[in-house]
């Protein structure tokens, strides 16, 4: 019966830390979600979840020692409750840690589209669209990956197009920037997006960087 009891415990713990930290994987297919009011208060609410779970972690850690020490033994109600708190927080920070992976360094939504030129150039390509992002801003991950790398500035521009002749970021020593479009993960969207790209003395790809301005 124990048996059973603690495998109900181990599932309802894991299944409680996947769906709660659910939107967070969602995000990244729905990048709009992210600058929803919503996603605001959501996000308070896990980081406010993780400090209560730690919480309890520690309290519970302490009331197993005192029982250990105090009456020989630990009761199985607190031994099941500690699983659980171990297997919740666990759940959950895997879960954030997947979301970051899946995003790879990049702001939401990166991954959703792979590169096509044509798009990319096209003259709406970093314009607003309401609730969703830009296609450019789709594109940015295959962009960072495979079309930057190894290239110079002149096989960076038969594919991206023209660096804008722009004044933004000239100080960072940048020497080539495109629009992407309106910053994403905020609730209030007041800046750009911009992807910055520096190249190195052989006039090729170096680094990257996405600026908000």
């Amino acid at each position: 019966m124990t048996t059973h009891r603690h495998r109900r415990l181990f599932v309802a713990a894991i299944l409680g830390g996947l769906l709660y930290s659910l939107p967070i994987l969602l995000r990244n297919w729905f990048p709009r979600l992210s600058s929803s009011f919503f996603f605001f208060l959501y996000s308070l609410s896990v980081f406010g979840l993780l400090v209560l779970l730690f919480a309890a972690l520690l309290f519970a850690c302490a009331m197993l020692l005192w029982e250990r020490i105090r009456l020989g033994r630990v009761s199985d109600s607190l031994r099941q409750a500690s699983i659980g708190l171990v297997i919740s927080f666990v759940s959950t920070i895997l879960v954030l840690c997947a979301a970051k992976l899946i995003e790879r360094g990049l702001p939401t939504g990166s991954w959703l589209a792979t590169f096509d030129s044509i798009a990319w150039c096209n003259p709406d390509a970093a314009r607003y669209v309401k609730n969703d992002i830009t296609i450019r801003q789709k594109m940015l991950g295959d962009v960072v990956s495979h079309v930057l790398p190894g290239h110079s500035r002149a096989q960076i521009e038969v594919r991206l197009g023209p660096s804008l002749d722009t004044a933004y970021f000239r100080q960072s020593g940048r020497d080539m920037i495109y629009a992407l479009g309106p910053e994403r993960d905020s609730i209030f969207v007041a800046d750009d997006e911009w992807l910055l790209i520096w190249l190195d003395h052989d006039g090729r790809f170096e680094r990257y960087a996405i600026y908000n301005d």
